[in-house]
């Protein structure tokens, strides 16, 4: 068959074969694809049995449109009579292959299984029973992937049975107790096999062993398969106990769904706080593995935001493909140009239902107003007036004689006014929280019904939906382990988009059905989401390839299944806010830049209010962080992405030109106080990280320590102890952060002894005496300062306050701790407490520093004699006009 032409399919290879078929690949010449084409054994070809089972098994792979199910794409006979079935050709390998080579990690099978879960919740919501479970018959593709392979076995629930009574279909191996009989099987006979599936997994044995059938088909029916726990210790015991309730015996017993299953697995990884390797969920589209997302000591401050700390996401350029076609028009790449642009920071641009008129925030000086002007952003005007207020998140009533916004004018909440600012009245309260971080967004829906993001009591972030008309508020999300933000409705109300509250960062984008509630996930990660107003494309702002860019996602508007893959409609061009017009014509959108530079501030001047008493270090559009004094004062050795990722600096007081100590991409830096040796984290780019040292003058770089303590992936070096023998460092253990110092030999620079002080926080700073760390930890979302002694044993809770506390530092002489609080509208203050040798506070705490407009002092602070160093942050945002070539609508 090799070189053959067959129909219009090239046979290139032979990939396989099996008692129902032959697989070889081919190409595809009339669309220029790889293919696989599996053709019916030529000693079957001429038995009406066979080919009647064969076309059933096209038929039933046909109708399942899934992406864990392989996609058929043709059935056809040769001119020989012989029937072949066109699939695609994935790269990868099969599960068999996979655990061969031995059983795998924890979140791998449990990614595995789900996606297992989600085809065959398709599969058997249309009456198909797969039959044939086994790892032979389960693909994963180079992307992570899982294609259920092979409906040569299926049989639908209402159809006559296609084999003789008595004749049992199947791998013995996985089969269900019922199906080694003669009796009707269903869905849960699936689920049993899956069990079987399971097991292997993550023990690499089958339940039931033996030498020969019957030895299998006796333990099948009468035997309970080993503990887990013989095999391997670290399994939760929950997910123990779902392996063993898809392997009883009674139907009756397992889990009656392949949902009801997905739904025990998410409630048990929601109560254990996650598996080892997280995952990507999915219930009706494509999933995929997720990349552990670290979190990194430092805060991004954004457009009003403060986070705790910065985000770093390990996901590669490489997006999973989708393999069904795409029915709506592409997106054409778009012209943008500048609308509004002023001294004011101004974002979350919205049309009028005419299109005639824009609305949009801006902060000016520190304050936030709603303004409305023209499509030509000419004349805009300040419709809401408030210098004692704090209003944002303008959106259109669906008449466009109203506009939603949010403002604390009478408490926190969500109000409306007319487009001139008139009869303005709360309508809903929201948590402060929300405004605080920038995580509120607001849609206006059809009638009178208002969409937004809040916070429960236990601190849980979700999608609401508030009924102006009955005062009926409900949380539109399905449960989440992480919860729900940026929800947008699309224009039918059919499907709800949204991401997870990690804010500024990609994260998974799911896509939840209104009327079903079944939840599935893009194969592009992002953090903002806006739909075309026909609902056939969803808009991704996303920075998987570098930049934060606009992406397109063809859906169908229907089910919100992903059609097609992503395609990247701009470059580098650092997009944010992106909402359509009406028609579908254009879009308005945010250029958002930002930079940060070094500042040194005088400390002996009590409260500080500009900068002018500041003197500013470094220049240029690239960002710093984590600046610290050189031992003898002279210089500032920092983190900096001058030359395009960030890398380890010293700047000399007096020298224009910084010094690069690392070459990797590294940080945060920090010193020994005799000046000798300078520590640093370097970033491995595969969610590791090492830690060195490296004399100032970047000589005598060498590791930390020789090896890690067991079961921590990477430490973080924050401070160094005054008497130079000990760092204090932060670390995660089972995605927890605990604190730890490590024991210091200044005279080669290496790490003796590391240790954990068994308390849960992170970024912990000194005291100048050397007894206490001061930290940061955070309780139901919200972070607060702690105090803690080396050993663990005396704890105090430094803040109490409703405001995000981030930690600045601690100055030696007098003793005062540095910290910042994130107030109203994101505007942010640095107080600071005075502290006594045993430390605990002396005094209330006192405003140190404020500052005006889009300045923002970033967190981190270095102390010595009457000088601070810090890193302020200024950004900038205008508004700008999206134009394609072609309307988006129908």
């Amino acid at each position: 068959m090799i070189g053959k032409t067959v129909s219009h399919y090239k046979i290139i290879s032979k990939l396989g074969e099996g008692g129902m078929g032959v697989v070889y690949k081919a190409e595809d010449t009339r669309l220029d694809r790889h293919v696989a084409l599996k053709f019916l054994p030529s000693s079957l070809a001429t038995q009406d049995a066979a080919k009647k089972r064969f076309i059933h098994e096209a038929k039933a792979a046909s109708s399942l449109e899934h992406p864990n199910i392989c996609a058929v794409y043709d059935i056809a006979e040769t001119d020989d009579g012989q029937m072949f079935i066109a699939m695609p050709s994935y790269e990868g390998e099969t599960l068999q292959e996979k655990i061969a080579r031995g059983p795998l990690e924890i979140g791998d099978a449990i990614d595995i299984v789900v996606q297992l879960a989600s085809g065959l919740a398709k599969a058997h919501e249309q009456g198909i029973v797969h039959r044939d479970i086994k790892p032979g018959n389960i693909f994963i593709t180079k992307d992570g992937h899982v294609k259920i392979l092979d409906f040569g076995l299926a049989k639908l629930v209402t159809e006559t049975r296609l084999t003789k009574s008595g004749m049992t279909l199947g791998t013995i191996a996985y089969m269900s107790p019922e199906q080694t009989g003669d009796s009707d099987v269903d869905p849960r006979s699936d689920l049993f096999s899956l069990g079987v599936v399971f097991y292997e997994l993550v023990t690499g044995k089958l339940p039931f062993p033996g030498s020969h059938e019957a030895a299998i088909l006796y333990g099948i029916l009468n035997n309970d398969p080993q503990p887990i726990s013989k095999h391997r210790l670290d399994l939760p015991d929950g997910l123990q106990s779902v392996i063993e309730r898809l392997l009883r015996k009674n139907p009756e017993e397992r889990y009656q769904t392949a949902h009801e299953l997905s739904v025990a697995i998410d409630q048990i990884e929601a109560e254990s706080g996650g598996f080892a390797q997280q995952r990507w969920r999915s219930d009706s589209v494509a999933s995929r593995p997720r990349r552990r997302v670290r979190w990194m000591p430092l805060l991004a401050v954004g457009a009003g935001i403060a986070i705790v700390a910065v985000v770093a996401v390990l996901i590669g350029p490489d997006i999973a493909r989708r393999l069904s076609p795409v029915s709506a028009p592409p997106l054409s790449a778009p012209r943008i140009t500048p609308l509004l642009a002023s001294e004011a920071f101004e974002s979350a641009p919205r049309w009028s239902p005419d299109e005639n008129m824009i609305a949009f925030e801006a902060r000016n000086e520190g304050v936030w107003d709603i303004w409305v002007s023209d499509v030509d952003g000419a004349t805009p005007i300040n419709v809401t007036r408030s210098p004692g207020s704090c209003d944002r998140f303008p959106a259109w009533s669906p008449d466009g004689g109203q506009i939603a916004f949010y403002s604390d004018r009478n408490g926190p909440g969500i109000y409306t006014m007319t487009v001139t600012g008139g009869r303005i009245r709360r309508e809903v309260e929201v948590g402060l929280e929300m405004v605080q971080q920038s995580l509120l967004f607001l849609q206006w829906a059809d009638g009178n019904r208002l969409i937004f993001g809040d916070v429960d009591e236990t601190g849980r972030k979700d999608v609401y939906e508030f009924d102006m008309d009955d005062q009926r508020l409900r949380a539109l999300t399905e449960p989440q382990a992480d919860g729900a933000l940026a929800g947008m409705l699309s224009p039918s109300g059919e499907l709800l988009a949204y991401c997870q509250p990690l804010l500024g960062v990609d994260v998974e984008i799911l896509i939840q059905h209104m009327e079903s509630s079944k939840v599935g996930s893009l194969s592009l990660p992002g953090r903002e989401v806006c739909w075309t107003p026909d609902g056939e494309n969803l808009l991704v702002i996303s920075t998987v390839e570098g930049d934060r860019d606009l992406w397109a996602i063809a859906v169908d508007p229907s089910s919100g299944s992903q059609r097609g893959e992503p395609r990247r409609l701009t470059t580098a061009v650092s997009l944010s806010q992106v909402s359509f017009s009406p028609t579908g014509e254009r879009a308005l959108g945010c250029l958002a830049s930002s930079g940060s530079t070094l500042w040194v501030f005088p400390t002996d001047e009590g409260v500080i209010t500009d900068l002018e008493s500041g003197r500013q270090i470094t220049t240029g559009a690239s960002s710093v962080w984590f600046p610290q004094w050189l031992a003898d004062g002279s210089g500032i050795v920092y983190s900096s992405d001058r030359r395009g990722k960030r890398q380890v600096w010293v700047q000399g007081l007096n020298s224009e030109q910084p010094v690069l100590l690392s070459e990797e991409n590294s940080w945060p830096a920090i010193v020994s106080p005799d000046g000798r040796w300078i520590a640093f984290e370097v970033d491995r780019g595969d969610g590791t990280a090492g830690n060195y040292v490296v004399r100032p003058d970047g000589g005598g770089l060498h590791p930390l320590y020789q090896t890690l303590p067991e079961g921590i992936s990477f430490i973080t070096t924050t401070d160094w102890s005054a008497d130079g023998r000990y760092v204090a460092l932060h670390t995660m253990i089972d995605d927890v952060w605990k604190l730890g110092v490590a024991t210091m030999n200044l005279e080669d620079g290496m790490a003796s002894e590391i240790r954990l002080i068994g308390v849960n926080g992170g970024i912990p700073f000194w005291s100048p005496e050397g007894t206490h760390l001061v930290y940061q930890r955070t309780e139901d979302g919200k972070p607060d300062l702690y105090v803690t002694s080396i050993d663990g044993q005396d704890i105090y809770r430094l803040t109490h306050d409703d405001a995000h506390e981030w930690l600045a530092g601690w100055s030696a002489d007098p003793s005062y701790i540095y910290y910042g609080r994130l107030v109203e509208c994101g505007n942010k203050e640095v107080y600071r407490i005075a502290m006594n040798k045993q430390a605990r506070p002396v005094g209330e705490p006192e405003l140190w520093m404020t500052f005006p407009g889009s300045i923002r002092l970033q967190q981190c602070m270095d102390f010595r004699d009457d000088r601070a160093v810090g890193a302020i942050l200024e950004e900038r945002s205008d508004i700008c006009l999206i134009e394609f070539e072609a309307p988006v609508a129908k």
